[in-house]
């Protein structure tokens, strides 16, 4: 379950600390999408990007709550 696409937008327009952690998520998201397609895949490497991106989608929804 995701946030609102009204809500995400409004955030992304008017809270800079929302918008930081968005950017960052979208970057972990071509990271780990690169590290799966790549022909040895470090599985520890990945399973740090994927609790990075987990743990930025928490203060989304944490900054998301609060709106």
């Amino acid at each position: 379950m995701g946030i609102n696409h009204a809500i995400n937008e409004e955030l992304l327009n008017g809270n800079g600390r929302y918008k930081k952690l968005y950017e960052h998520h979208l970057e972990l998201k071509t990271e780990i999408r690169n590290a799966r397609a790549a022909p040895s895949v470090d599985v520890t490497k990945l399973t740090s990007l994927k609790r990075k991106k987990l743990k930025l989608v928490d203060e989304m929804f944490s900054i998301a709550s609060k709106s």
